[in-house]
């Protein structure tokens, strides 16, 4: 069963590292948009064992889907950097970066 995991606010704390910086630079309108933003961003309590168990199931065919931020093209890397050091290089092959999420099907 195919089971798409967001990114942002489910495995890692967007809205805090977001909140944070804003309230440091409020003249800052998008905090994401600065180099390393997504990189840096801390996993949820929980959310990279969660994956890890779905990724051990033989019941569930886990993805990431993460929609790329317009106002830092270099969110793409990021993210997939991200992954990379949270899960391993073989689940890079199970990440999925759209701005039409959507567009896919999956079971949840």
């Amino acid at each position: 069963m195919i089971v798409y995991i967001d990114m942002d606010d489910v495995l890692c704390d967007f809205t805090g590292a977001k909140n944070r910086i804003n309230s440091q630079y409020p003249q800052m309108g998008f905090p994401q948009s600065q180099f390393d933003f997504y990189r840096r961003l801390e996993p949820l309590d929980g959310a990279i064992s969660a994956v890890e168990s779905l990724i051990a199931s033989s019941e569930y065919d886990p993805y990431i889907l993460t929609a790329p931020s317009i106002h830092n093209p270099m969110s793409y890397t990021e993210k997939r950097v991200w992954i990379e050091e949270k899960f391993g290089f073989h689940f890079v092959e199970k990440l999925i970066i759209s701005l039409t999420k959507g567009c896919l099907k999956g079971a949840i």
